[in-house]
C-alpha cells in the first residue's frame, strides 16, 4: 500500500451532489473529486404524491403513519398510544399493519414509503439500503441516539 504524503493526494469520494458542493468549497476542494451515489437510483426512488400513495396502499388518508422496521417491534404499542398509525416491515408477529417487502416488490416500497410520514429503523445490523431509498423517497428517518448509524453515517445538524 502506498503512503499517502498530504491530502492534496487524495481523491475525494462524494455519495451526493449537496456534499460534492460543500467539499469543493473546503480546502478538499483542490482534490481530484468524484460523485458516487449510495446505489440508489434516485431517479426511481423520489417523493411522490402522499394522498394517491395512500389510497394506492389502502391507507388512511388523514392518518400519521410511520414505518417500523424489523428491530422496532418493542416501539409499536408506545407509537399507537401517541396516536400513530404503525405499520410494520418485515415482522412476523406485531400489533401492527404488517408489509413484507419481498411481496412489495421494489414499486410497492417505493410507494410505501411515500404514503408513511416517519420511518423508524433500528436495524443497523441489516445494511443501509432501505433507509437509503426511504431517505431518497423524502421521507424522515428516526434512529435511536445509541444506534451505530449515528456513528456510521449520520453527522448530527447535517445529514441526520
Amino acid at each position: 500500500m502506498r503512503k499517502v504524503e498530504s491530502l492534496s493526494e487524495c481523491t475525494v469520494v462524494a455519495t451526493q451532489p449537496w456534499l460534492k458542493e460543500r467539499v469543493k468549497r473546503s480546502p478538499l476542494g483542490q482534490n481530484v473529486l468524484r460523485e458516487i451515489p449510495l446505489g440508489v437510483d434516485a431517479a426511481y426512488w423520489q417523493s411522490g404524491n402522499k394522498e394517491e400513495a395512500r389510497k394506492k396502499m389502502g391507507l388512511p388518508i388523514a392518518a400519521r403513519i410511520v414505518l417500523v422496521d424489523s428491530q422496532a417491534a418493542r416501539a409499536v404499542e408506545l407509537l399507537r398510544k401517541q396516536g400513530w398509525l404503525v405499520l410494520a416491515l418485515d415482522q412476523e408477529q406485531t400489533q401492527a399493519h404488517s408489509f413484507r417487502s419481498a411481496e412489495l416488490g421494489a414499486e410497492g416500497m417505493r410507494t410505501l414509503y411515500q404514503a408513511v410520514d416517519l420511518y423508524l429503523s433500528f436495524n443497523s445490523n441489516q445494511g443501509v439500503m432501505d433507509v437509503l431509498e426511504a431517505v431518497a423517497c423524502g421521507l424522515p428517518i428516526a434512529v435511536p441516539q445509541s444506534s451505530q448509524w449515528q456513528y456510521d453515517w449520520l453527522a448530527n445538524e447535517e445529514s441526520g
